[in-house]
């Protein structure tokens, strides 16, 4: 079983073969911190699911290519960029209790600073009317510490007119 260092996501279970090699492909994305660092647990249970071994930490550094940067993508906005409201509901996806600032385009307003859970889930009730027609917004990710772990990105969300 492969979890992130204290158990708080999953990632994988896999078999090893006959000479005691395995490999995995997480079932979730790695969460990683402002270094490109996950901590891994792992530990070896037989068939049965009793342990054969003690559990074992490991710290693997995530190699970034394409961006020419060392930070994470964007916080993903996962509600409908269409609204019927002027004080939608967001929800989006981040990295594991990291924190999502989410800014009128520009940084002039602060809308809100929601916290992603442990499965990397985040909401925010906006308690600030958007512009009647569209609203450009900006967001980026923020780890415990303050440090910004993601670019800046973007999105513009439409009220419906009724």
């Amino acid at each position: 079983m492969i979890a992130h260092s204290g158990g708080s996501v999953y990632y994988a279970s896999v078999g090893a073969d006959s000479d005691g090699y395995w490999e995995a492909t997480p079932t979730t994305d790695l969460v990683f911190d402002a270094n490109n660092w996950v901590d891994l647990a792992l530990i070896a249970k037989d068939a049965g699911g009793n342990a054969l071994s003690p559990w074992v930490d490991i710290q693997l550094t995530v190699l970034l290519t394409g961006g020419g940067g060392t930070k994470q993508l964007v916080p993903v906005l996962t509600s409908p960029t269409t609204v019927d409201s002027l004080r939608p509901l967001l929800t989006g996806k981040a990295a594991a209790n990291d924190i999502v600032y989410v800014f009128l385009d520009g940084g002039s307003v602060l809308f809100g600073t929601p916290k992603a859970d442990f499965n990397g889930d985040w909401q925010l009730q906006l308690s600030q009317d958007l512009y009647p027609d569209s609203t450009s917004l900006s967001f980026a990710e923020f780890d415990i510490n303050g440090a910004q772990v993601t670019e800046w990105g973007g999105a513009v969300l439409t009220v419906r007119k009724t």
